[in-house]
């Protein structure tokens, strides 16, 4: 579970307002960010999300049989030549898997840094700045939806998720049911992407990026043993070729929405 802390939604203006005002918020999946990373700075987006091995193409362990009908084969593979005769191994369940992602702003560790002890009254300043610089924000045409407690909204979004999931015909449902309806943990930014860290739970590797992306402190949320429909590989290269909106209706009771054009900082204050 998240620690004592705020997360940061941001996104264009009419954009970020709308899913406010009416109370939802908006899953893709790591398949749409790879081919948006595709075609974007190294820095703003990282081709590398979800892979899970860095391996010889001929290494014994992707087995031909493995590139099978997502649909079926839980474990197929979806690959990506690299250099030396190399392959950048997926899991096609895990990039067609429902996620969305957070900046995450641990509040309890920035008041520890200026020696703040953190009762209720306190206050601390949140510096916005490094976040628009990491993300190459355009902070005249941005807003940013500001959650204050990730645990009233991680409460609601167990609720709601299941009832879109049951209501939806062009999902992959496999093993999901109400009591697994949502995977939540912080991004770890210690991937070597010559590393090979075969792992016998594919969603791991959506929470793992590489170094040069820290400052982005990521916290995500999966809708495990759920998936888009469609190969990646053949997904039309757009950044929100999937989507799956969850209803939050109690979203304004623990969010506001702020312009990035005229905050560089905001306050906090401790409950």
């Amino acid at each position: 579970m998240f620690r004592s802390g705020i997360m940061l939604r941001i996104g264009k203006n009419d954009d970020i307002e709308k899913q406010y005002n009416e109370g939802y918020l908006r899953f893709s999946c790591p398949a749409n960010w790879i081919n948006y990373a595709r075609s974007q700075p190294e820095g703003i987006a990282d081709k590398y999300e979800a892979v899970f091995a860095h391996v010889a193409k001929n290494d014994p362990r992707l087995l031909e049989e493995s590139y099978g009908d997502p649909l079926s084969d839980f474990m197929a593979f979806w690959n990506e030549d690299g250099p030396d005769n190399t392959v950048y191994a997926r899991y096609v369940t895990s990039c067609l898997a429902p996620t969305i992602c957070f900046y995450s702003i641990d509040v309890q560790d920035v008041a520890n840094h200026f020696g703040i002890p953190g009762h209720s009254g306190d206050w601390i300043r949140v510096d916005l700045i490094p976040y628009y610089e990491s993300m190459h924000i355009n902070r005249e045409e941005s807003s940013i939806l500001v959650i204050h407690s990730a645990k009233q909204l991680v409460e609601e979004l167990r609720r709601e998720i299941p009832k879109v999931i049951n209501s939806k015909d062009d999902l992959v449902k496999k093993e999901f049911t109400p009591e697994n309806a949502l995977a939540v943990d912080y991004v770890k930014y210690n991937m070597d992407i010559n590393e090979i860290f075969f792992d016998p739970f594919p969603y791991k590797a959506i929470f793992r990026k590489r170094p040069l992306f820290k400052e982005q402190h990521e916290a995500r949320m999966v809708i495990p043993f759920v998936f888009f429909y469609r190969h990646p590989n053949v997904l039309p290269k757009l950044y929100k070729d999937h989507e799956l909106i969850v209803p939050v209706p109690g979203l304004k009771n623990y969010s506001d929405i702020i312009s990035a054009s005229k905050y560089k900082t905001f306050l906090y204050e401790f409950p």
